[in-house]
């Protein structure tokens, strides 16, 4: 039976064949270094523009006051 050949379990099995395999290595770095690295950046970039703005809002603020 030709169709049995298909279900009987390879050299080495699945465990195996997922380990030796290198072909996805490179996204899964990139992946890991977008999830480690830049999202947390996005978060402290958009901290900082909150407060450059706020910053901005204070001396626009000051600049606007008349002179005494």
């Amino acid at each position: 039976m030709p169709w049995l050949r298909c279900l009987q379990p390879r050299d080495g099995g699945l465990a195996r064949r997922l380990h030796a395999d290198s072909l996805g290595q490179v996204t899964l770095e990139w992946a890991l270094v977008l999830a480690a690295v830049a999202i947390p950046m996005l978060v402290v970039f958009r901290i900082c523009l909150a407060i450059l703005a706020d910053k901005y809002r204070m001396m626009a603020f000051l600049n606007s006051l008349p002179y005494p």
